[in-house]
């Protein structure tokens, strides 16, 4: 949080939904956060509403015309990164959803291409990012800015995909309703990269199977989908 604060610039509200944490979560806001945020609002689930619950509850929260979800585990390493983000989206008017460089396509009907979680981890891969944005077909969910039109208009993270494939169905909506995606070129770090039920591990994959079939049935006609660098887009096998 605090790195967060100190790369973020105003003018900016902060949106915290405590997912049913038990750690004091609650007080330290209170004590480290809220003085250095007047515009915070804190939502408290007493249980544990899924992470797309979650970002559900905070995107209605959020009254800005352009909405960032970031997972607790992220660190944003660029000062200013908000504003820069806002620079693109205003180049680029047919921009639904940004994120930090990740994904790149959805060769096998859903999953991601090049699934890297941070720039540095990227690089380490050797997969480096040289322009200031690129177009992508779908993006990692740990961090996502949203154009709030557009998340009005697909309806926002689909309920049913609580835990996984959340990130991937919200960004193909993005691109059915008429939108672009680009990865920035901005600097993050993702600290854990796990994503669990909190009902066990038999159930846990569990819901990775469901939720890729779901995700399937919903967008097999849509797919395969991949962006050009111009951000049209094109269906049909890879290129080669």
């Amino acid at each position: 949080m605090d790195i967060l604060l100190r790369n973020t610039v105003e003018p900016y509200e902060l949106v915290v939904v405590d997912n049913g944490s038990n750690d004091g979560t609650p007080a330290y806001l209170e004590r480290e956060v809220r003085p250095r945020v007047p515009r915070l609002t804190v939502i408290r689930n007493r249980e544990n509403a899924g992470v797309a619950g979650a970002l559900r509850q905070g995107c209605a929260a959020a009254a800005g015309a352009f909405v960032a979800c970031l997972h607790n585990d992220v660190h944003i390493l660029e000062a200013g990164w908000n504003r820069r983000l806002l620079i693109v989206f205003d180049r680029l008017p047919f921009l639904g959803m940004a994120g930090f460089h990740g994904s790149r396509g959805t060769p096998d009907g859903w999953s991601r291409v090049e699934p890297y979680s941070n720039m540095v981890d990227a690089e380490v891969h050797g997969s480096r990012l040289e322009r200031e944005y690129l177009p992508v077909v779908i993006l990692d969910g740990l961090g996502l800015v949203m154009r709030r039109e557009m998340l009005e208009r697909t309806g926002g993270f689909d309920p049913n995909l609580n835990y996984y494939a959340y990130d991937c169905d919200l960004a193909l909506s993005s691109l059915a309703a008429g939108y672009r995606n680009a990865v920035v070129n901005i600097p993050c770090a993702h600290l854990d990269g796990k994503t669990s039920c909190p009902t066990g591990v038999r159930e846990d994959q569990g819901s990775v199977e469901k939720s890729r079939a779901y995700l399937w049935r919903k967008w097999h006609d849509f797919l395969p989908v991949y962006a050009e660098e111009d951000f049209e887009l094109r269906h049909g096998p890879v290129k080669n």
